[in-house]
């Protein structure tokens, strides 16, 4: 984490940022000959989800603690950086930075963090949180056990031959054979067996294919890792049901999961109560759930660096949904490829979808192409006795939708339960980039606002159309599960949209769509570019900000402001390409000076006067 941080103060009058920041002290760590991080303001809070853990673990890091005395909505208004010390940890796969350039492991942004420590070892995690004049640091230290000397004597292998010269045990009574060691029939029931004697670290055989008749049960306390031994490709293992994980504190790694398409089956689920669960580097599909958080009241579990769908080749003739999870607090989905290719009557659900939960972070992710008619991603409010839900954050990942009425982002009111309420707070979108090219007939918009309270959506990169209905659809439908409450303090400023062609009637709102009855309260849509190549018609950016929505910096064709196309790339296809083309274009210099403007798309520094957009004309990407 860099010593210092050169505070972007914002002048008082106009929109001038005086300072940026220091480049050359990027990775010097706080203490180490640097000048220190100092606020009058800031008390910044760094919390990790555990302290000691065995490796691979996955720690979930929250600054939803930190203070500014300067700001009342801290979630959306400070700059959060991380370092986890941990610098060979590679890039991110996925996520809408690695389409054009890198995001590394050993860095985040956001209120909301979390990484997997690989190896054994003592990590000094660093967080600095930074307002326009000032800053300040928190560490925290993880202690990682190797996994070896957890489990030096509670591993098993199992393989379908007798060549156990991989595993890490080499004691004979610790090999497990298909059909030749007692009790082990096939996949499922070796497992069993190896667990009911007490080992913790379960491991088959890489390049090989198992058959199972039912999902492992992980039901003993952790920690525990059902994995893989040996090199070569990932151990197949062809079953109904896949994992069960049961109790707190389970990894499962580096297997593949295929499933037969039976309907209402679960490819790796996760039950009630369990904590600590971490999916890492698993292959699933042919699944109706193929991720399946489906217990109540779980809490600290992720699925990281995983893939289901067409990214694996498997067609899912009955997969309604490839990630869903019941109410659970601070789920985590990281370096994901997932994708719902599902045909037939289940084609109607969702890619992902979570049925109520506090501190989500979606990131780094890649969702879909997908052929569900219903969104990407869709967040509901249960109905349960616990109506207040905060601090959803969805950063870095990369959405493609190309067909469905719906689109990428739903946050909904939800279904039944208490109504007169806000179902949502403190939500962010951020540093995205939406692919959602579909026929005519979509009635939802990229991300589809519901009843939410302080929603920022900044720093986006849009190609919408020719079917979708705006790039942020404010939309709050009175029916009978959402009752009279309306969406409140939704701030959407510097994205940039391109409109594909052949854009029709409804479909022409192709930028932010406030429509509400009644009206969203304090809306605020600043600094958004949004340029198309159609002129019949000619769509507006803001269409329905009555009444208390603000909409001022916004250029757009209709309004006049841009009469030719301001990005590098003729038709945007990636985000490199809506980078502006020139420092004469006019969306340069003429946005306005907002709180919570520190980077740009690419992590560029914001200097000088404010550009209109997500990206800032010649600004380079900080790390």
């Amino acid at each position: 984490m860099r010593a210092v941080i050169a505070l972007l103060a914002l002048a008082l009058v106009g929109a001038t940022f005086q300072g940026s920041f220091i480049g050359s002290l990027i990775g010097a760590p706080s203490g180490n000959g640097g000048a220190a991080c100092t606020s009058e303001t800031i008390v910044a809070s760094n919390v990790p989800s555990r302290t000691t853990c065995v490796a691979p673990c996955f720690v979930r890091f929250d600054a939803t603690g930190t203070t500014d005395s300067a700001t009342t909505h801290e979630f959306h208004d400070l700059l959060y950086e991380w370092e986890f010390d941990d610098p060979t940890a590679g890039d991110w796969t996925h996520g809408a930075a690695s389409i054009d350039g890198s995001w590394p492991k050993n860095r985040d942004t956001g209120p909301l963090s979390g990484h997997v420590f690989d190896a054994g070892g003592t990590y000094t995690v660093e967080l600095v949180a930074s307002n326009a004049t000032g800053c300040d640091a928190a560490t925290s230290t993880i202690t990682v056990t190797a996994a070896d000397t957890q489990w030096a004597s509670t591993t098993a292998c199992i393989s379908t031959g007798a060549d156990f010269s991989a595993c890490p045990s080499v004691s004979t009574g610790d090999h497990f054979q298909i059909g030749v060691t007692s009790g082990c029939a096939d996949w499922d029931n070796c497992v069993a067996t190896a667990r009911n004697d007490g080992s913790r670290r379960i491991l088959s055989k890489r390049g090989e294919s198992f058959s199972a008749s039912g999902a492992a049960a992980l039901n003993v306390a952790g920690p525990g890792l059902l994995g893989a031994f040996g090199s070569g490709a990932l151990p197949v293992i062809s079953t109904s049901g896949c994992v069960s994980i049961q109790n707190s504190d389970w990894r499962v790694q580096n297997i593949r999961c295929v499933g037969s398409n039976v309907q209402f089956s679960s490819g790796v689920s996760v039950g009630s109560g369990v904590g600590h669960a971490l999916i890492y580097g698993v292959e699933a599909g042919g699944y109706q759930w193929t991720f399946d958080g489906a217990g109540t009241e779980s809490d600290h579990n992720a699925l990281v660096g995983s893939v289901s769908g067409t990214g694996m080749g498997v067609e899912s003739l009955n997969g309604a949904y490839q990630f869903t999870t019941g109410r659970g607090d601070n789920w985590s989905l990281i370096g994901n490829r997932i994708e719902n290719d599902a045909v037939g009557a289940q084609s109607t659900q969702h890619n992902i979808r979570i049925w109520s939960g506090n501190k989500l972070l979606f990131a780094h992710n890649k969702l879909g192409p997908s052929t569900a008619v219903h969104a990407e991603v869709t967040i509901n409010y249960d109905g349960t006795d616990n109506p207040l839900i905060r601090y959803t954050q969805f950063h870095d990942n990369h959405l493609v939708k190309r067909a469905g009425v719906s689109g990428v982002i739903l946050v909904s009111g939800g279904i039944g339960g208490v109504q007169d309420i806000f179902r949502w707070e403190d939500i962010l979108f951020e540093n995205n980039f939406y692919d959602l090219r579909i026929a005519e007939g979509a009635t939802w918009g990229a991300v589809t606002v519901g009843i939410a309270n302080r929603f920022t959506i900044r720093n986006n990169t849009f190609v919408q159309g020719p079917g979708g209905v705006g790039a942020v659809f404010a939309r709050h439908p009175v029916d009978s599960n959402d009752g009279p409450a309306a969406a409140q303090n939704v701030w959407v400023y510097n994205n940039s949209v391109y409109g594909a062609a052949g854009l029709g009637w409804e479909e022409g709102w192709t930028g932010v769509i406030a429509r509400s009855d009644p009206a969203i309260v304090d809306m605020e849509v600043r600094n958004n570019l949004y340029w198309t190549d159609t002129t019949v018609p000619t769509p507006v950016f803001v269409d329905g900000c009555g009444a208390g929505c603000t909409a001022t910096n916004n250029y757009d064709r209709r309004a006049g402001t841009l009469t030719s196309n301001p990005y590098t790339a003729t038709t945007p296809t990636s985000p490199a390409d809506f980078v502006l083309s020139s420092g004469s274009v006019p969306p340069v210099d003429n946005g306005f000076a907002r709180v919570g403007l520190f980077w740009d798309f690419f992590r560029g520094v914001r200097t000088g006067l404010v550009d209109v957009g997500a990206h800032e004309f010649g600004s380079a990407a900080d790390w």
